[in-house]
This record gives structure tokens, C-alpha cells and sequence, in this order.
């Protein structure tokens, strides 16, 4: 593998050869740390990938420009002697995914037991998304896109309209958050799931939780991506007005590793996706769930940018299969087969 270039510079992109389980998506991700170069890979690599670039066959070459000086280590790397800047609009050429009769959603792991590869059909709600799109007698395709960078839903991937629905969002109260971006940008299906929001403390260093004062001065931990909203509702403003410090790594199993250490006095996230993060990293004995008194109440919903010309059209879409999955039963029964599992593993 070539690492440097002529005079020693850096050199970067060149061959990758795809691996089991590879998605373009993911490669995006690892290899250049930001998922908005997609569109890139996917326009010079479409002879291999095809039009679906999440369809990939292990051993195939795929060519990776050099963006920003990544990624390196790779067989016939360039120098990386001012690369080109990674481009976040949808590349010429590129269509959009309405005109190609596809309608593609993007979602997130690490959200146990709701979205997750490693789970179950995908997790919860990926099972009821899919089954309410097959509910409704859709005859399009769709396809799922499993993008862990969540910050890129929103702003470019369905801001530039390289995805069309994402899943699951928790909804702002926007009666009174009318400039959250979410509330100015973006339309919601109806509710999938209702769920608590609690707050996770050191079993040897425990804070009291009876009322909000007793928040104040707080540092607290929220993963990157994860809605803010319900900390700084109205009644609230724990962040626009500095009443807490607000910690926020790239994963659920981050905060609870500093919670643990003593760097946070707490981490605010749903109980479900608290509780496995617990359990996964081996700290019941030393962090517990405050469950007398929740952060918030909040549910779960697919949501889409304004600016998409089938909105209307797809939120009826998910609407309508929710309604029908519940009338028929297979709503309950989708919680049926995956609540229990998850808390019998705890």
C-alpha cells in the first residue's frame, strides 16, 4: 500500500476492495468521515455499484477519489497536494430519488431496540416503517439507507433531496419552538411510538431529580444527532440560556463511558436506548435510571423536508399504512415481538 506520494506528501484515495456487509454508505462514512461525499462515490463508481449503492458485491474495486485528503492507505493512492473539496450538493448527473421510482429512507443504528442492523428485521420501527409502506400497496421500490452520521439527514441528504423520509424523529412542541429548525423545515408522520425520555445517574455519585432546579449547574450528556428540543423547551432553556453544560460525543455508549469515568452528572436519553447501552457496557452495577420523574414524554415519527414535490404525497403514504397496521393487528404484534425481547435482556 502506497502511504506517500512523491517528496512524501500524503497521498489518498485510490483502490478499495469491498468487503462483506460493505454499503456505500458506510464506506462514505468510515473512509472519509463524512457521508455527504455519497453522492460523489456513487456517481464514479455507478458502472460497478449499479444504481442501488447500498447493493455492493464483496471483492469488487471501487475507484475513491481523493476528498480532502481522505482516505488513505489505500492501493494506488495519490498525492494529496490540495484535493479538491468534497462537493454537498447532489452531483450533476445524479437524479433525485423520486424520479427514478424509488423512494429511499434513511435511518440510524445504535437506537435499540427502535432502528439497529444488528437487530431484528432492522429494530422496531424500521419493521413498522416497512410494514406500513407494503400496507399501503406501494408498487414503487424502497430502500433503506443506513447512515449513522445523523446530522447529515437533515441537512444535505434531505435538505438536496438525496433521500426522501427519515426515521424515527422525535417531534418539538412547535406551538412554541416555531424556530427549530425541525418545525421550520420539516413535516411528520403521524406518531409510531410513544416513549420516556430519563435521566441515567452514578449509583455512587447520584444527583436528585424531583424538580428542574435541581438540574441547574448540571452537566449532562446527549449523543450528537439526538433532538435537543425537550431541554430547552420553553419552561426549560437549559441550553439557550446556559443553565447546564451540554456534552455530546458521537455515541450512546460514549456518554454513559463518561458518566461512568465521572466527567458528566448524567446522560439524558430514552430509557430503551439508556438501558441497553447499561447493560452492553456492564454498568448496572454502577449506573441506575431515575424513574420517578421523566425528562419528557415524547414519540417517535418519519418526517420530510417541505421543499420535496411528493411530501403530500408520501406522508399520506406512511399515514395511511400506520392506520391500516393498526386496524389489522400487526402494529401491536411488531411490539409484541420486539419489546419483550429487549426487556428480557436486560
Amino acid at each position: 500500500m502506497a502511504l506517500f506520494g512523491a517528496g512524501g506528501a500524503l497521498a489518498c484515495g485510490g483502490i478499495y476492495t469491498v468487503q462483506l456487509d460493505d454499503t456505500l454508505s458506510e464506506i462514505a462514512d468510515r473512509l472519509y468521515k463524512d457521508v455527504k461525499v455519497l453522492p460523489i462515490l456513487h456517481r464514479d463508481n455507478r458502472a460497478v455499484v449499479g444504481d442501488d449503492p447500498d447493493e455492493l458485491r464483496p471483492g469488487s474495486k471501487l475507484n475513491l477519489p481523493c476528498i480532502d485528503g481522505r482516505p488513505i492507505g489505500l492501493e494506488l493512492a495519490i498525492d494529496a497536494v490540495n484535493p479538491p473539496p468534497a462537493q454537498v450538493s447532489v452531483p450533476q448527473g445524479t437524479e433525485r430519488s423520486e424520479d427514478v421510482g424509488v423512494i429511499n429512507l434513511v435511518t440510524a443504528g445504535d437506537f435499540t431496540p427502535f432502528t439497529d442492523r444488528a437487530l431484528a428485521q432492522g429494530g422496531m420501527i424500521t419493521e413498522m416503517v416497512s410494514l406500513a409502506i407494503g400496507q399501503a400497496g406501494r408498487t414503487e421500490n424502497f430502500r433503506i439507507n443506513w447512515i449513522n452520521d445523523r446530522t447529515a439527514h437533515l441537512d444535505p441528504l434531505m435538505r438536496e433531496g438525496m433521500m426522501d423520509l427519515a426515521f424515527p424523529s422525535y417531534r418539538p412542541d412547535c406551538a412554541t419552538l416555531r424556530a427549530d429548525p425541525l418545525c421550520q423545515d420539516f413535516l411528520f408522520s403521524d406518531p409510531m411510538f410513544e416513549l420516556l425520555t430519563l435521566l441515567f445517574v452514578s449509583k455512587r455519585q447520584p444527583i436528585p431529580f424531583s424538580q428542574d432546579i435541581d438540574i441547574l449547574g448540571k452537566t449532562l450528556c446527549r449523543p450528537e444527532g439526538f433532538s435537543i428540543a425537550d431541554l430547552d423547551r420553553a419552561d426549560r432553556r437549559w441550553i439557550s440560556e446556559k443553565k447546564i453544560t451540554l456534552v455530546q460525543p458521537l455515541a450512546v455508549q460514549d456518554c454513559f463511558a463518561m458518566l461512568a469515568a465521572g466527567d458528566v452528572d448524567g446522560v439524558a436519553i430514552n430509557e430503551f436506548t439508556g438501558r441497553a447501552a447499561v447493560r452492553d457496557l456492564g454498568l448496572t452495577e454502577q449506573v441506575e435510571a431515575l424513574e420517578g420523574r421523566a425528562l419528557a414524554i415524547e414519540t417517535l415519527h418519519a418526517l420530510i423536508h417541505k421543499s420535496h414535490p411528493r411530501a403530500t404525497e408520501l406522508l399520506e403514504l406512511i399515514n395511511s399504512g400506520l392506520a391500516d397496521i393498526r386496524k389489522t393487528g400487526e402494529y401491536q404484534r411488531v411490539i409484541d415481538r420486539h419489546l419483550p425481547q429487549f426487556w428480557s435482556s436486560l
